[in-house]
């Protein structure tokens, strides 16, 4: 999807590709709440048992009121209704058509802000709004528990074909109570031949529309005969079932993989095994990179096919050897981001001078970490390993030297089968919610309504050529809207020849004679502001 401005000295584009209408109620329901509920009462073991519970009877699922009694809640507000949406993988179509187009990244870092609640719908407008789904092959869900992870996220992340975690379980040894002698014990419980809980926690996943369990397991267990055999059993129930984008992720304080730790932690050796997605760990906070080709023909020998070996970093610090992960010998190697617990990097290293500026510059900054130090993936700048600073430093932009991520994957693409497709932009906060330009109410968070992010972030050409132009700037905005809380901003001048803005790669099926494109925009003379 290309957009050209030859007239405009600044234009917010406000709706898209309106190829159909849209329901809107004009104003608040006055039955609606603003309270954020507490979702951490459905804690693992006890939604194992009620499913196992379930299972007995014969049935996969309980009803709303068996977990009500169990919990007190509805959950029906938590889960995830979003099927996942396919890739469309065409190599020759990427903005760099050398990029290895079968590497990922994995972002194993918080949704939301905050352990536990965090990400859920609430009326809390400035808020993380993560949007570099287009080159996020998996998201770790890193503050919540199993099976907590927001179904607003899942809806999100499922739009862009991205799969992700329904949380972490988080094991170490040196740490008082936070052994994994407990867990072990209990996934290891079986009825017969049959391991207990294995059934059960596949049926969770499916009823919360959530693609996995994380784990953070830097104690001894995952080793144990019975740990490996559950957990291929996971494997093999989600095959049976046809949850393919089933995922077991995990992070041990092994580095590396070998030959001889591959079958404790990689898996897949058995015809009907699949590999766990494994983050290797970090070297003080860096790539371990020294050892990724060790680990590379390790991943081969059990599937050369589909590598889920991810080597890990730690982003406290951009300033990581990003080269050496970037040479021929490690290109194959995907890429795994940590950090940190209650917030993602992205969000904490994030401010601003108040609510609307720090939004803006929080997608300005995943827009330089991902689309590289100039927001436009066509023209990135030089990896280098230091000088990549998070913060604003003097006059100097946070990750505005930055390669960006895209050096290493290429975007991926969903917007694709029959039309209508429409866009109004959306983030999935507001400091109003507006239908039609019009405010209906006030502040609002819910990623469930974050619209489908554009494919290139921010792909700007001179008119008709694949010459970078820098004339206009697009970046979002919550200032104004015409449906929902954000839109797109245009900035800049204008020229003779005319501005590109690639948007979107599609696959629309368009089947109608004269298929019509709606673009709603706001104009503001120069010199005026916006009210």
């Amino acid at each position: 999807m290309t957009m050209t401005n030859k007239f405009f000295t600044s234009l917010i584009v406000a709706l898209l590709l309106c190829l159909g209408g849209m329901s809107v109620k004009a104003q608040m329901s006055p039955t609606a709440s603003k309270d954020i509920y507490d979702w951490t009462p459905y804690e693992d073991v006890k939604m194992l048992n009620l499913f196992y519970d379930v299972l007995k009877q014969g049935r996969n699922y309980p009803t709303q009121e068996e977990i009500r009694n169990a919990f007190g809640f509805d959950m029906e507000f938590s889960r995830s209704h979003v099927r996942p949406k396919a890739v469309m993988y065409n190599q020759a179509k990427q903005v760099n058509p050398a990029i290895n187009p079968k590497r990922k990244i994995w972002m194993n870092i918080p949704g939301g802000i905050g352990k536990g609640n965090g990400g859920y719908p609430s009326a809390l407008f400035n808020n993380d709004v993560y949007s570099m789904w287009q080159y996020t092959h998996l998201f770790g869900s890193w503050n919540h528990g199993f099976f907590q992870a927001p179904g607003s996220w899942a809806d999100a992340a499922h739009k862009h074909g991205t799969d992700i975690f329904s949380g972490i379980k988080f094991f170490e040894s040196w740490t008082p109570g936070s052994g994994d002698a407990t867990y072990a014990a209990l996934i290891s419980e079986k009825e017969g031949d049959k391991y207990k809980y294995a059934e059960p926690l596949i049926n969770i996943l499916m009823y919360m529309g959530l693609d996995g369990i994380n784990y953070n397991w830097e104690d001894n267990s995952y080793s144990n005969a019975d740990v490996i055999a559950f957990h291929k059993e996971l494997y093999r129930i989600a095959k049976e079932k046809g949850f393919n984008n089933f995922h077991i992720g995990i992070y041990t304080q092994i580095s590396g993989l070998t030959d001889t730790n591959k079958e404790s932690l990689y898996y897949g050796h058995d015809p009907s095994d699949k590999t766990m997605d494994l983050m290797l760990n970090y070297s003080a906070g860096n790539f371990a990179w020294s050892s990724t080709a060790t680990s590379l023909a390790a991943a081969k020998s059990v599937n050369p096919d589909n590598l889920s070996v991810y080597q890990g970093v730690w982003i406290v610090t951009m300033d990581r050897s990003w080269t050496s992960m970037n040479t021929d010998a490690r290109k194959e190697m995907n890429l795994c981001l940590w950090g940190e617990h209650g917030q993602s990097r992205f969000m904490s290293y994030n401010n601003g001078t108040d609510a609307f500026n720090i939004q803006e510059n929080y997608q300005k900054l995943l827009e330089r970490g991902f689309s590289g130090g100039n927001r436009n993936p066509a023209k990135l700048p030089t990896l280098a390993n230091t000088n990549n600073n998070w913060e604003l430093s003097g006059t100097k932009e946070p990750l505005s030297s930055f390669g960006g991520l895209a050096y290493f994957v290429a975007e991926r693409p969903t917007v694709q089968g029959k039309l209508p497709f429409y866009t109004n932009f959306q983030l999935g906060n507001g400091e109003r919610y507006n239908y039609k330009g019009k405010k209906t109410f006030g502040n609002w968070y819910n990623m469930g309504a974050q619209d489908y992010q554009p494919t290139y972030r921010w792909l700007v050409y001179e008119a008709n050529t694949k010459t970078v132009s820098t004339a206009i700037q697009p970046g979002y905005t919550h200032r104004d809207a015409y449906t929902g809380g954000s839109t797109l901003e245009l900035k800049g001048n204008a020229t003779t020849t005319g501005t590109d803005i690639v948007l979107y790669r599609t696959d629309l099926e368009i089947s109608a004679a004269n298929p019509k494109v709606t673009v709603a925009v706001k104009s503001y003379k120069e010199g005026t502001n916006p009210t």
